[in-house]
């Protein structure tokens, strides 16, 4: 067996830590964006591309509106429920895949990237509203 074969020594646990999403991201004039906003679990592998698509969607807020805080409520209609979506399926996906009976998956299990629909976004193409208020 691989495990008798592999040092004890030369193994370590790694520790990855889930939390719940955010309500919201900012606070005044500041905001949040990718991990600071939205930490996710590997098990999507959504984690940078949806820091990239905060960073386009926030840029595409501010050249539509004319103040901060219309940026800042535009960005956050725009992505929080989506980042915060991606972070919950994630860890449900880690649970998923990590559990001690892999025998207990069941065809609800088998939703992934693409039955999220995950692919399809395009930061640079979504529709964006203004907002008035933050």
């Amino acid at each position: 067996m691989l495990s008798e074969a592999l040092p004890a020594e030369s193994c370590f646990k790694w520790a990855l830590f889930g939390r719940e999403p955010l309500s919201q991201w900012t606070v005044g004039r500041t905001t949040l964006l990718g991990d600071a906003a939205h930490p996710m679990l590997p098990f999507l592998g959504m984690g940078a591309t949806t820091a990239l698509q905060d960073g386009l969607v926030l840029a595409r807020c501010f050249r539509l509106t004319s103040s901060v805080d219309e940026a800042l409520a535009c960005y956050r209609n725009a992505q929080l429920a989506r980042a915060n979506f991606i972070m919950e399926g994630s860890l449900k996906r880690g649970k998923q895949t990590q559990r001690d009976h892999p025998e207990t998956f069941n065809a609800d299990d088998e939703r992934n990237e693409q039955s999220f629909g995950l692919f399809d976004y395009d930061a640079g193409e979504i529709e964006l509203q203004k907002a008035a208020n933050g």
